[in-house]
């Protein structure tokens, strides 16, 4: 079902899909690096979107109790921490439509004894605080970039809803380098057009990439030209081609819907 088990015989547990998802993402980065500068490469990897696929649809359930969280080890402590390194890993904000750090960290905050830690759990206080801390920690980082999850259109004119990762890794590598620079951490993410604008300001860019013809509907439009309006910056990179590219020339029409009203200009220098 695209989770993991604490057994064989075992039904599968939300701490260990998150064990296993993150795993997989780190084996992925260090197998597959150089895979990822090909342009040829879509960022499918059927075991990990089997796994987000279960976060998709069973992320709320298990901390509403509908769904097993362990066969007796750990609890959900440690599988906010899981759900968190998760998210580092694959860079989405989102499991579905849920955003996984606000559920968390509203669930978590609830939790919170007036002392300031977490009682209880497996391990005591000591380590269900450390575990919830490690989770909420992720907010204090500045998100530089929102890679915008869309569809394309392929040369036989059927949508391929992968070509928006075509470079898998692309914000994940740069994200880092420019903390090092900085000598700060910085997040990225993945946003999709299921949600509401206000929630893309995290970051103040979006990200749009691709070798194919890009394909927005007149509501996806209207929702770029809000960010837009509301302060935000699109910047867009076409991969596998030059400027008469299908995405180049894509994006390009797909901007004249966004601003009519404005000309777009080579800036050169």
């Amino acid at each position: 079902d695209g989770a993991w088990s604490y057994g064989t015989a075992q039904p599968s547990a939300g701490t260990m899909a998150a064990a296993g998802l993150a795993s997989l993402f780190i084996c992925h980065d260090k197998i597959l690096a150089a895979s990822f500068i090909k342009c040829t490469n879509t960022g499918d990897f059927g075991p990990i979107q089997r796994g987000l696929d279960w976060f998709d649809n069973n992320f709320q359930a298990v901390i509403d109790g509908k769904q097993l969280l362990t066969n007796n080890v750990g609890d959900i402590y440690y599988y906010f921490y899981g759900v968190e390194r998760v998210g580092l890993a694959s860079g989405y904000k989102y499991f579905g439509t849920t955003d996984w750090f606000k559920l968390g960290a509203t669930s978590l905050l609830g939790k919170m004894a007036p002392g300031g830690g977490w009682p209880g759990g497996v391990g005591g206080t000591d380590v269900t605080t450390s575990y919830a801390l490690l989770f909420l920690v992720r907010g204090r980082n500045a998100v530089l970039f929102n890679k915008l999850e869309f569809g394309s259109v392929g040369a036989s004119g059927k949508p391929v809803p992968t070509d928006w990762r075509c470079r898998p890794r692309d914000l994940a590598l740069l994200t880092n380098w420019i903390g090092e620079q900085h000598e700060t951490t910085l997040n990225w993410q993945i946003i999709n057009l299921k949600v509401p604008v206000k929630d893309w300001h995290d970051a103040p860019i979006v990200y749009i990439s691709g070798s194919l013809e890009p394909k927005f509907s007149p509501e996806e439009i209207a929702k770029l030209r809000q960010f837009v309006f509301q302060g935000g910056s699109i910047f867009s990179c076409t991969e596998c081609g030059d400027v008469t590219s299908k995405f180049a020339v894509g994006i390009r029409n797909v901007y004249k819907q966004l601003l009519p009203e404005y000309e777009m200009i080579e800036e050169i220098g």
